[in-house]
């Protein structure tokens, strides 16, 4: 986050397809802000393709990202 400058960064690790592959459509997202705050959660989309398992996870993350700005936001006042 120095390197870039950022408030904010999210990061997702996981198998997101394809189908019968094991531990298929289990993803762990992050999201940390400007202080350290670390928030973590491990998804199970079940049995899912490539392209539905990153949809899924891009998703997830976008809306962990969307949470973690609004938190960074709100501790700035």
């Amino acid at each position: 986050m120095r390197t870039a400058r950022a408030d904010v960064a999210v990061a997702i690790c996981g198998y997101a397809g394809p189908v019968g592959r094991s531990n298929n459509g289990l993803v762990h997202i992050a999201a940390i802000d400007h202080v350290g705050r670390v928030k973590h959660n491990e998804f199970r989309f079940g049995e899912v393709s490539c392209s539905e398992g990153r949809l899924l996870a891009t998703a997830s993350a976008l809306t962990m990202l969307h949470d973690t700005i609004v938190r960074a936001e709100r501790s700035h006042f």
